[in-house]
């Protein structure tokens, strides 16, 4: 009999959630690719033999390569990665980003890993997921694919340990760009699904969290920038993305300015569930 895993009953969720098929299907901006791990179909959940691939639960495929050195490296993580009780399953109606002409459409269900949580916990973790992915893909819709690539690696060094706010109550716009010239470096859809979970505190507010062993940065011409009209973006070496829909705000934002979600640079995930 199979374990039961959480569930989110279907509903409206961020603003920010329809965008995130784009980044997903790669049709909308250039993605660096890897070569392909596989394992066969019916492996269970966990490491393989060799402990050189982590089979996901629920068909989702094996860990992502940053994470999988995460999870060798810490037992607890890896071992709620294979409990299905530890991810939960939202199937949101999801809504256009505002400004964005696409219509609202639903989502098949997707899989999140919430870890320990439970009840409205496991729902902040989903909604803080699922709104780092429709943020990502919003950036793309904004840009023109031409004018930006979308990796999820760094080409260069990156430590930025700042906490920046990725939205807000304020409107973005593009900046012009010569083509090919712009760089996001960003985790993949699966990176963020299957992220460790856990909290930070933004000044007096501790919000549902979760960190990806890797950057969130934009990067321009072999260095380090902030794009202008639109948020500053540079964390790493690994990034820790916190909130959303609360009002708090660094103090470079107006008081009482709503905010959606942080990041924040962090020197390496271990530990965090």
């Amino acid at each position: 009999m199979r374990p039961t895993a959480k569930l989110l009953a279907g509903g409206t969720i961020s603003a920010l959630g329809l965008a995130a098929c784009s980044v997903s299907n790669g049709n909308s901006a250039t993605t660096t690719t890897v070569p392909p791990v596989t394992m066969p179909a019916n492996s269970p959940a966990g490491f393989n033999a060799a402990h050189t691939a982590f089979n996901l639960p629920f068909k989702l495929g094996v860990l992502p390569a940053d994470e999988l050195a995460l999870a060798k490296a810490d037992p607890a993580y890896a071992a709620g990665l294979a409990k299905p009780n530890d991810w939960m399953r939202s199937n949101e109606n999801l809504v256009a980003p505002a400004g964005n002409n696409a219509q609202p459409a639903t989502r098949a269900p997707t899989w999140y890993y919430v870890g320990s949580t439970s009840g409205s916990e496991s729902a902040a973790v989903v909604d803080v997921k699922n709104t780092e992915m429709g943020w990502n893909a919003t950036i793309v819709a904004i840009y023109n694919p031409a004018s930006m690539s979308v990796v999820h690696s760094s080409p260069i060094a990156i430590d930025a340990r700042g906490l920046h706010a990725i939205v807000s109550s304020a409107s973005f716009a593009a900046s012009a760009l010569p083509a090919n010239s712009l760089v996001l470096v960003a985790p993949s859809n699966l990176e963020i699904q299957a992220a460790p979970v856990g909290t930070l505190q933004v000044r007096a507010t501790t919000m549902p969290a979760f960190c990806v062993p890797m950057p969130y940065a934009w990067v321009y011409e072999g260095k380090l920038a902030n794009q202008r009209r639109m948020p500053a973006m540079n964390a790493g070496p690994s990034t820790v993305f916190a909130g959303p829909n609360v009002t708090a705000g660094p103090s470079s934002l107006p008081p009482g300015a709503d905010v959606s979600l942080y990041d924040e640079g962090v020197a390496s995930c271990a530990n965090f569930n």
